[in-house]
C-alpha cells in the first residue's frame, strides 16, 4: 500500500499546487464553499412554524424516487458500457505496476467513496428548504448527503459487478435488464395501487408515497428507509436496512477480493470512454456526446431507414437530425426529455394541490403557471445541448456552399421544434387535468416555446463569444447569468402588464412571448457569422 499511499499524496499535493498557480480557480472554490456553508448554516428548524410544514411522507417518497432514479440510470449505463472507479492516470501507473489487483480495487473503492461525498456537498444548499418544508434538522441533512453518496457508490460498484457478470453477452444483458425493469415497474406501480387502496383521494397520496413497501427497492429504497427510519426513531428498521446494505456491498466486494475476477479489461474500456468524454468536454465543449457514440459504435443497432430523401442546400441539416431522431423514437420529437418534464410537472402539480387543499381549491391558472415555471426550469438542462451543437463540431456544415446564417438557422431548427412539441404535449395534458381556460393553456404553450428558443439563442451566443465550453464551474454560472439577462425584458414587461396594469393573463403572456422571440432573433442575427470561420467554434 506504500505505492498507493504515495500516489494519493502526490495527487493531493498536485491539486493544491495547481490551485496556487491558478488564483482565480482558488477564489471560485472559496466562494462556492462559502455559499454552501452559508446556505447550510442559515436558519434553524425551531424557527419554522409547524402549520406550514409538509407531511414527512412527501420527503420520504421524494428521496426514494430520486435515489431510485439515480441508481437505475447508473445500473443501466453500466450494463451498456461498464463503469469505472479509475482515471487514465491510474491505469497508466497502477495496472502495469507489480501491485496486487485486490489492493488496486480497494484503492479505487476508497477513492470513489470519498469522491461521492465531496461531489454531493452541494446538497447542503438545500438544507434551509428542507428545514422550512419538513422541519428536519442539520444531522438529517448531513445524513442525506451520506446516503446519497452511498447510493452512488453502491450503484457503481454493483454496476461493475453486473457488467463483468453479463460479459457482453446479449442474452445475459437482456435477462438482467428485464429483471431490473420489472422491479422498477413494480416500484412505480405500487404508488397508484396503494393510493387506490387507501381511498383514491388526494390525502391518500401522502400515505402511498410514504408507504414502507416502497423502501424495499434494493439499495435505493434501503438507503432512503434507513435515513427516514433514523429520523422517526425506529431503530429496529435502521438496523434492518443497515444490515441489508452492509451485506449487499460486502458480498460484492468479497466477490472481487476473493475470486479471481479479471476486471482489468472491463475497466479499461469504461475508463477510456470516460476519459475521452471528459477530454471532449474540455476541448469541444458540449458539442460531442462521446460516451454515447463510442458505446453505439461497439454494438449492433437496428437501422429502420437510410438516406434523407428530402431537403436541399442548408435544409439537409434539419432532415439529417430528423432522421437521427426517428431512429431513437418512432414518434418524432418524443424523447426522454418530454417524459421527464411531463412526469416532473405532474408530481409538482400533485404536491401543490395537496399543500393548497386546506385553503380551498387552487385556481387552474395558478396550477398551470406553476407547471410552466417548473417545466421551463427543467427545459434549461435539456435544451443546453441540441443537435446544432453536435453539428457545428463536424466539418461538413462549413463545406456546404450556403449562407452561414441560413445554415445556422436550419441546424437549430430541431432545437426550435422540440420545445414546441413538448409544450403542446405537456400543457394539453395539464390543461385537461386542471380544466384550465383555453387561453391560459395556449399562453403556457407559447411561453414554453419562446423560452426554448431563447435558451437555444443563448447557447449560440455563448458559443460565439466564449467558444466551446464545458457545462461546469464558472462557464455554467456565466451561462445562467446570460440567460437571465436575455429573459429579463420579457419577464419584466409581462409582469408589469399582469400585476401593475391588471391585464388578463394571456395578454401578459403574449407580451413575454413576443419579446422573448424578438430577443432570440436579435441574438441569432448578431451571431450570423458563427459558421464563417471555423475558429469561432473552437
Amino acid at each position: 500500500m506504500n505505492a498507493l499511499g504515495f500516489l494519493l499524496r502526490k495527487k493531493m499535493a498536485n491539486f493544491l499546487r495547481d490551485l496556487l498557480h491558478h488564483p482565480s480557480r482558488m477564489v471560485l472554490y472559496i466562494v462556492v464553499l462559502g455559499v454552501i456553508l452559508l446556505s447550510g448554516l442559515s436558519g434553524s428548524a425551531e424557527d419554522v412554524e409547524t402549520g406550514t410544514q409538509l407531511p414527512f411522507a412527501f420527503l420520504q417518497g421524494g428521496l426514494i424516487g430520486i435515489f431510485t432514479l439515480i441508481f437505475s440510470i447508473t445500473i443501466y449505463s453500466s450494463l451498456q458500457a461498464g463503469t469505472t472507479f479509475f482515471e487514465m492516470a491510474d491505469v497508466s501507473f497502477l495496472f502495469g505496476a507489480p501491485i496486487s489487483p485486490k489492493k488496486i480495487l480497494g484503492y479505487g473503492l476508497i477513492k470513489q467513496a470519498a469522491t461521492s461525498v465531496l461531489v454531493l456537498l452541494f446538497l447542503i444548499c438545500y438544507m434551509p428548504m428542507l428545514r422550512d418544508g419538513f422541519g428536519v434538522d442539520t444531522p438529517f441533512c448531513i445524513g442525506l448527503v451520506l446516503c446519497f453518496a452511498l447510493v452512488l457508490f453502491a450503484a457503481q460498484l454493483l454496476g461493475m459487478f453486473l457488467y463483468g457478470l453479463v460479459n457482453g453477452r446479449r442474452r445475459r444483458i437482456q435477462l438482467v435488464k428485464g429483471v431490473w425493469i420489472a422491479t422498477l415497474v413494480l416500484e412505480v406501480a405500487l404508488v397508484p395501487l396503494l393510493m387506490y387502496v387507501n381511498g383514491g383521494h388526494m390525502d391518500s397520496l401522502a400515505q402511498a408515497v410514504g408507504s414502507p413497501w416502497l423502501t424495499w427497492y434494493p439499495i435505493a429504497g434501503w438507503s432512503a428507509g434507513l435515513l427516514c427510519a433514523a429520523w422517526q426513531g425506529s431503530w429496529l428498521m435502521v438496523a434492518l436496512y443497515g444490515v441489508l446494505l452492509a451485506v449487499t456491498v460486502s458480498l460484492v466486494v468479497w466477490f472481487f477480493m476473493h475470486r479471481d475476477v479479471d476486471y482489468y479489461e472491463d475497466v479499461l474500456q469504461a475508463t477510456e470512454i470516460t476519459y475521452q468524454a471528459r477530454a471532449a468536454m474540455k476541448k469541444g465543449g458540449m458539442n460531442a456526446n462521446v460516451r454515447t457514440g463510442m458505446v453505439n459504435s461497439s454494438r449492433k443497432s437496428r437501422v429502420r431507414g437510410v438516406g434523407l430523401h428530402r431537403g436541399q442546400g442548408a435544409s439537409v441539416f434539419f432532415f439529417k437530425s430528423w432522421r437521427e431522431s426517428m431512429r431513437q423514437s418512432r414518434i418524432p420529437f418524443l424523447r426522454a426529455s418530454t417524459l421527464v418534464i411531463l412526469l416532473g410537472s405532474a408530481v409538482t402539480l400533485g404536491v401543490t394541490m395537496m399543500v393548497g387543499s386546506d385553503d380551498g381549491p387552487i385556481s387552474p391558472n395558478i396550477m398551470l403557471f406553476i407547471c410552466l415555471v417548473f417545466s421551463v426550469y427543467m427545459q434549461f438542462f435539456f435544451q443546453a445541448a441540441g443537435s446544432w451543437s453536435r453539428e457545428i463540431a463536424k466539418p461538413t456544415i462549413y463545406l456546404v456552399p450556403e449562407r452561414p446564417f441560413t445554415k445556422l438557422m436550419w441546424a437549430c431548427m430541431d432545437s426550435f421544434l422540440q420545445p414546441a412539441f413538448d409544450g403542446i404535449v405537456l400543457f394539453t395534458i395539464m390543461g385537461l387535468f386542471c380544466r384550465g381556460p383555453v387561453s391560459t393553456v395556449l399562453t403556457c404553450m407559447g411561453m414554453f416555446f419562446s423560452y426554448g428558443v431563447l435558451f437555444t439563442a443563448a447557447n449560440v451566443l455563448s458559443q460565439r463569444v466564449m467558444g466551446s465550453f464545458s457545462k461546469q464551474g464558472l462557464f455554467m454560472i456565466i451561462m445562467m447569468l446570460l440567460i437571465l439577462l436575455l429573459a429579463l425584458p420579457g419577464a419584466l414587461v409581462g409582469s408589469l402588464l399582469l400585476f401593475a396594469a391588471s391585464l388578463p393573463l394571456w395578454m401578459g403572456g403574449a407580451a413575454c412571448i413576443v419579446l422573448n422571440l424578438l430577443v432570440s432573433v436579435g441574438v441569432l442575427a448578431l451571431c450570423r457569422n458563427l459558421l464563417e470561420v471555423v475558429e469561432y467554434t473552437a
